[in-house]
């Protein structure tokens, strides 16, 4: 599955990453104390003798700077996931571009204090294998959690409820049925929702984003066919392709004629129908 829950590039996941991993990192050395890692803050042992156990002294340290690394991390991720649609793959590769920063900071750090011993890209490669052998376990309970989550949504069916949309100051703009609601498109800054009223159609223009009424939209049982559009499903009447090989959904109202549908969002768009 191409499409990865855009609930990780929300708030809340930020701070399970930035807080929950390397939270996770010192009560599993702690509990369970993996030898490579273990050995690897072994580093200035017998060159700071004052100090009583340079595990324990080295633990917190590699610790806050695998912090502040998630830390400037998430906070590129929120906002390059503004631009750009996140996938399985995308996220999977930034998860390792991640660990491998934190890597290097954290071996250049042990590499200083044992004065040189081993080699810094000896030392890198060691310490890429040792954190990741341990940060894999958080990486994958979290990607699986909002990716069930994500799932559960996904799966609930259109129900008539009422959608409360707030501007981008949070501000109660537009009330409608979610059974009158047709689809969102976005403009810029700006959300355009299609919807019915009295046998008519009308649109509503509102200061807000595609990723604040996501959410919202999932609840009801909307599909998103594109980075641009938000769909009610049980306005779809047919996929069609046109001659250049782009796929488009017809609602069968004559408000929306062909609204695209990306090749990552077509299986979601598929399963509906």
């Amino acid at each position: 599955m191409n499409r990865f829950p855009s609930a990780v590039a929300h708030l809340p996941a930020l701070l399970v990453h930035v807080l929950g991993l390397p939270a996770f990192y010192i009560l599993f050395l702690l509990v369970y104390e993996p030898a490579p890692m273990v050995q690897l803050l072994q580093a200035g042992k017998d060159l700071y003798p004052a100090i009583g156990s340079i595990f324990i002294f080295n633990l917190p340290i590699t610790a806050s700077i695998l912090l502040l690394v998630l830390l400037a991390s998430r906070i590129s991720f929120l906002f390059l996931s503004k631009t750009q649609d996140l996938t399985l793959l995308r996220y999977g590769l930034w998860c390792l571009g991640e660990m491998f920063l934190a890597s290097a900071f954290v071996a250049l750090y042990l590499v200083l204090m044992a004065k040189g011993e081993p080699v810094y890209f000896i030392g890198l490669g060691k310490t890429f294998s040792a954190l990741l052998s341990i940060l894999v376990y958080p990486y994958l309970i979290v990607a699986l959690y909002y990716a069930w989550e994500d799932a559960l949504h996904r799966d609930w069916s259109v129900s008539d409820v009422r959608l409360k949309f707030y501007d981008s100051r949070h501000q109660l703009k537009f009330v409608c049925s979610s059974k009158d609601l047709l689809y969102i498109a976005s403009d810029e800054n700006y959300i355009r929702i299609h919807y019915r009223e009295n046998g008519g159609f009308k649109e509503f223009v509102l200061r807000s984003s595609m990723k604040s009424v996501e959410p919202l939209c999932q609840q009801a049982g909307f599909v998103r066919t594109h980075r641009c559009y938000i769909v009610n499903p049980s306005f779809i009447k047919s996929i069609k392709k046109d001659g250049s090989g782009f796929f488009f959904v017809d609602l069968g109202t004559g408000e929306a004629e062909g609204i695209p549908v990306s090749k990552k969002y077509y299986d979601a768009v598929a399963a509906v129908l």
